[in-house]
């Protein structure tokens, strides 16, 4: 019975994750019915945070790859490192940013299903776990495959650190609230998986992996080509080897649990 309730607490949170469309953190209840136009350039953090509040935001900034740059590094700049001062909305526009600009949407979507499918969850083995999230694009050559997977990869990165400082925050300046319940998990739990995999890679010696950049390239090979990882340094017994102390605090105790009880 218990292990039924879990399964079911697990797949009401990806039932809470898949009912945000537009932005994955931040919940809006009012979306402007005009047409939205996409600034140029933004002069400040408050304008940012300004358009931020329009639904449509992160999908015209997906499609402006300088402008969200731009973006990622105005946020980035002013977001202090420690958590007592932190900006927990900033934190999680930026993780918002990373995401949406990366096209990685469906991956973080898919972990829906891993959620509704107990026997998916091996955390002996990470990188198969973020090989069953990634759809591959048919139409495209391995090398197009790979550079979509690579770049999905780093924003998961990038995505990671920012929802590692919002997690330290929570101890300090309890949770946000404008995050609805739920929506963070899949972004939390992958970027964490992703960041593991990347440290530990860089950490074996003799594999040639001197550089995080290295390190995407040969996880994006493996989950592109299959082509064999070189061995690592150590294999997770459970999501808590696997992810920071920060981001296990976005995915709370109870929901820790229940992928222990799953993996």
């Amino acid at each position: 019975m218990n292990k039924i309730l879990n399964i079911l607490t697990l797949i009401l949170i990806a039932s809470l994750f898949s009912s945000c469309n537009e932005n994955p953190f931040m919940h809006n209840l009012f979306s402007s019915l005009d047409e939205y136009e996409l600034p140029s350039s933004f002069g400040s953090i408050d304008d940012i945070l300004d358009e931020a509040g329009d639904d449509k935001f992160l999908d015209a900034l997906a499609e402006d790859d300088e402008l969200a740059e731009d973006v990622i590094a105005l946020l980035d700049d002013v977001l202090d490192d420690d958590p007592a001062d932190a900006d927990q909305e900033v934190a999680l526009l930026l993780a918002d940013v990373y995401l949406a600009a990366s096209g990685a949407d469906d991956t973080v979507n898919n972990v829906n299903g891993l959620l509704g499918d107990p026997d998916s969850f091996d955390f002996d083995s990470p990188e198969d776990i973020i090989t069953d999230l990634f759809i591959l694009d048919g139409s495209l050559s391995q090398l197009q495959q790979e550079e979509a997977v690579s770049r999905q990869l780093e924003a998961f990165l990038g995505a990671a650190e920012a929802l590692e400082l919002y997690g330290e925050t929570i101890d300090s300046q309890g949770p946000s609230s404008e995050v609805v319940g739920g929506e963070l998990v899949a972004a939390a739990m992958i970027g964490g998986m992703t960041t593991y995999l990347a440290d530990d890679l860089l950490n074996t010696i003799g594999n040639g992996i001197d550089t995080k950049e290295k390190a995407i390239e040969a996880i994006s090979s493996y989950i592109v080509a299959g082509t064999v990882l070189p061995n690592m340094t150590g294999t997770p017994s459970g999501i808590e080897d696997i992810l920071s102390d920060g981001l296990l605090e976005v995915l709370g105790p109870d929901t820790v649990d229940n992928l222990s009880d799953m993996g």
